[in-house]
């Protein structure tokens, strides 16, 4: 589970001493640590682990070059890695080249799971008419987030060790991973079938995948449809996802609420419950099980029976 600890990071990269005039902010703060460096790489992604570290990984896209022959600008992706942030200082977690992380979780045995892939160089067609500038990848592969070669893997004495067993068996390209209260890690994946249709995959396990991975089939139930956020977990241990689907020329709204346990699901569509038929740009369970949902006609409220504007 995340234990959260107070920290600032100021996207950066050597370590230095703490001037004198920010002193107040060690005294504000359990632990402060800067990192210097101008420009890049970036903080792309941070987390708090289990023993109340942070993880951070950096990555971008440098603007490299000019290509005068085809018009094109060239970005290139640049990472200095992965890295474990103490109290007492910064390590770093050795992982392979050009790495760029989706995301981190936690499993009930505290492990940190690491969903990540390559970096790519890429081109933007700056020369094009507007209608006809876009991302090209170098190696002539569409893929979203110029991202190559997704991956899953453990944070394990001071590296990544990757899953290669765990990455063949998640279905599709994986693109998010979380984890709940009770440490099981979820991920996200999605695969374009013939330019048109979707088909999406909620995947799960609890410690050990090999042994209690399950694969629930959105398309199945929902075709074409996607889930539109992380998931969101509630006090009565349902997994809820906000799905969007494509029917018709417009898009519905449904909410998918996965029992983890049993695999079991029920799903809300908007087409049965008409305050869910207009756009959703916000959901979250509170404490007490009640769903909210910020939709464009206004605030939802679900508390499992009752649905009210």
């Amino acid at each position: 589970m995340r234990r959260l600890r107070a920290v600032i990071l100021i996207v950066l990269c050597e370590l230095f001493e703490l001037p004198s005039g920010a002193l107040c902010q060690q005294d504000e703060y359990p632990w402060v640590h800067y990192f210097q460096r101008p420009d890049f790489p970036k903080i792309q992604c941070a987390f708090a682990d289990a023993d109340g570290n942070v993880i951070a990984s950096t990555g971008d896209w440098d603007d490299g070059y000019y290509d005068w022959s085809t018009g094109d600008a060239v970005h290139v992706y640049w990472s200095e890695g992965i890295f474990r942030i103490r109290e007492d200082g910064i390590e770093g977690i050795e992982c392979p080249a050009s790495t760029l992380v989706l995301d981190f979780a936690t499993d009930s045995a505290g492990r940190t799971w690491v969903l990540f892939g390559e970096g790519l160089d890429y081109r933007v067609h700056v020369d094009d008419p507007h209608w006809r500038r876009g991302l090209m990848l170098l190696d002539s592969a569409a893929r979203s987030q110029a991202i190559a070669n997704r991956r899953i893997g453990l944070i394990e004495n001071g590296r990544v060790a990757v899953d290669d067993e765990l990455t063949k068996t998640i279905p599709a390209e994986a693109f998010v991973m979380a984890s709940d209260p009770q440490g099981r890690i979820y991920v996200m994946s999605q695969e374009l079938r013939n330019n048109v249709s979707v088909e999406f995959f909620i995947s799960w396990w609890q410690e050990d995948p090999s042994v209690s991975l399950h694969v629930l089939d959105l398309h199945d139930m929902l075709p074409n449809a996607s889930v539109a956020d992380y998931p969101q977990f509630g006090p009565d241990g349902l997994a809820c996802f906000l799905v969007r689907c494509p029917i018709s020329g417009h898009t519905e709204y449904a909410l998918l609420a996965l029992d983890p346990e049993s695999g079991e699901h029920h799903v809300y569509f908007g087409a049965d419950y008409p305050l869910l038929s207009s756009a959703i740009r916000w959901f979250h369970v509170d404490s007490m099980n009640i769903k909210w949902f910020g939709t464009e006609d206004g605030l939802v409220r679900f508390d499992g029976e009752t649905w009210t504007r």
